[in-house]
Formats: structure tokens, sequence, C-alpha cells
């Protein structure tokens, strides 16, 4: 009796979330699950990605599956249809082509007919997987464009509002005012045109117990990671650098500033910082915590403290 490896897979673009885990991907499981007992197979796991890209090769069940088909535990990897596996010609190539021969196990692909036990199937799996990626990479383009649109038009697109904010709840493009951190966050502005540094500030606000941006998100519910904290930060502590993002951050004035990176290519998740001039500023989008006066003043002392740093360094043997 075949030991069947069952992936599943639900793209960012189809999601359909009602419950923690999405409708699409039951109904594959389920598909499938009948699939195996019509046959007598044993199904050995269910292997499932909710909410990847059928581009992304960082997928964690996708890769579980993949140790598991190179430890010979499966005979036959099972999914709805070939680009649930996955819609990178390179990867389908890889896989279904060379390394699945070798490890001596079939793939199948339900609603498209993929069996690789089928000799016809080589060609078609050609056309398949080069439509495959031609879909992703349209629907990448796709969003792109909309997400530049929406730039332009100064709706926000992040998934976490900027500390001090809240995203609207009658319009998740629009930021309003948090009344609980905007008040930090002019207190921060005016210790620093006040003459205070940020070693005073951090003290300040760690001795009133004020929790950090990302520990106040965790607080409300929110599943933000600061992948780069360490530290303090770590310890959900206020860090001199939170302090300087917080100055340096534009959107305290009213005025949205996005478009600071972009993705290096539609398979590619990895980010690449956008020149400043680029960056997309539209003002007046949102209610500001910071008035102008506070702001020139705030980027005038910055500027002034790096030219002296800059200055100091030159003149150190």
């Amino acid at each position: 009796m075949p030991k069947v490896g069952i992936y599943c897979r639900l793209s960012v673009e189809d999601d359909d979330k009602g419950t923690d885990e999405s409708q699409s991907i039951q109904n594959q499981k389920a598909m499938l699950r009948d699939y195996c007992i019509e046959r007598g197979w044993e199904i050995y796991d269910i292997y499932a990605d909710d909410g990847y890209s059928g581009i992304d090769r960082t997928r964690p069940a996708f890769n579980r599956l993949l140790r598991d088909c190179e430890q010979r535990s499966i005979d036959i990897v099972l999914c709805k249809d070939q680009s649930r596996f996955s819609r990178d010609t390179v990867v389908i190539d890889q896989y279904l082509n060379d390394k699945f021969l070798e490890w001596g196990i079939r793939f199948i692909g339900v609603a498209d007919n993929a069996d690789t036990d089928n000799e016809s199937y080589g060609t078609m799996r050609l056309f398949t997987s080069a439509y495959n990626e031609m879909y992703v990479k349209d629907i990448s383009a796709k969003i792109r464009r909309t997400l530049a649109y929406k730039r332009e038009q100064g709706q926000f697109i992040g998934s976490f509002a900027p500390y001090g904010y809240r995203i609207d709840p009658d319009d998740k493009h629009h930021l309003i005012g948090d009344p609980e951190t905007a008040p930090v966050v002019q207190q921060i502005f005016d210790l620093y045109v006040s003459g205070e540094g940020y070693r005073h500030i951090v003290q300040a606000l760690n001795a009133q117990g004020i929790p950090s941006p990302s520990t106040y998100k965790r607080q409300q519910g929110s599943k933000y990671v600061n992948c780069n904290a360490e530290g303090s930060n770590a310890r959900g502590l206020w860090t001199q650098s939170t302090v300087s993002k917080i100055l340096t951050n534009e959107v305290y004035t009213g005025t949205l500033v996005q478009g600071k990176s972009h993705h290096i290519s539609y398979k590619n998740k990895k980010r690449k910082k956008v020149n400043p001039s680029e960056w997309i500023r539209i003002p007046d989008t949102h209610e500001a915590i910071i008035d102008a006066d506070t702001w020139s003043r705030t980027q005038a002392r910055l500027q002034s403290n790096t030219r002296v740093g800059s200055r100091m360094q030159e003149l150190s043997p």
C-alpha cells in the first residue's frame, strides 16, 4: 500500500479566510482524503501552507514535505493540481522531472490530471508550469500597479499603523490618532526640542513604564514581530534607535510617506531600498500629531548633531 503525502496550499491573492484556517484549504484536504480512501492508499501526512504564493520557496509545510520525500517516507505526493505544488518552473523541473524520479516518488495533481507515471505528462508539465509561472508574474504586476495607485492617492497600505496611530475601523487605508500613544509621540518630540538627548528620553519613557511600540502592538492583539529586536528592545524596553525612528518619521506631520522599498522580483521576497527622492509623499492624508514648527525644529537639531558628529570624526586621530 503506497504512503501518500497530501499537500495543500492557498495563495495570498486568492485567500478566503472565514476561520483560522481557510475554507479552501479544508476543501482541498477533504477532496484529497477521499481520493486516497477510494484507492485504499495510506495517508502518511497532510502538509498545508495557508497564505503562501506558489512561487515562494520558503513555504514551511512545502519544505517539510520535501524533506520527507528525500528520506523516502512517501511514495506519492498528492495535490489538487500542479499549481498547488508550485508555480515556479525551476522548482517543477527540479522535483517533478528530476528528484522525484530519483527518489521513486510519484506526483499526482487530481484536478489537472497531472501524473508523473503518465508518459504524456512530460509535455503537459512544461506547458502547465510555464502557464502557472506566467499567472504569478501577471498577478504580481497587477498587485504592484494597484499598490502604486493607492500610494499616489494617499491611501495607507501597511499592515500595521505607525506608533501613535490606529487604522481607521471605517477605512483600512486611513490613519487616525491613537489616544493612548499619540501623547507619547508628542512627549518624545517635546523633550527633544527642549534639548534632551536620546539617552534621557529613553530613560524617561522606561521610568514611566510606557510600553515600547512593539510591546504595545502585541498588547493590542497584533501579531507584529520585530525581527531586528535585540537587547533592551527584545525585553520590551524603549531604545535610542526606536526614539530616532520616531523623530525622523514624517508621518507625524500628517504626511504619508510610502514606497521606501520594493521586492527585488516576483520570485524573490528580499526587499531593496528606494532612493528617498523617489519615495511617495502625500501631505494632509491624516491628522498630524506634531505641528510644523516642532517638526522643523526637530529636523534642524538632528541635522546639526549629524554635522557636529561628522566634524568630530574628521578631527579624531
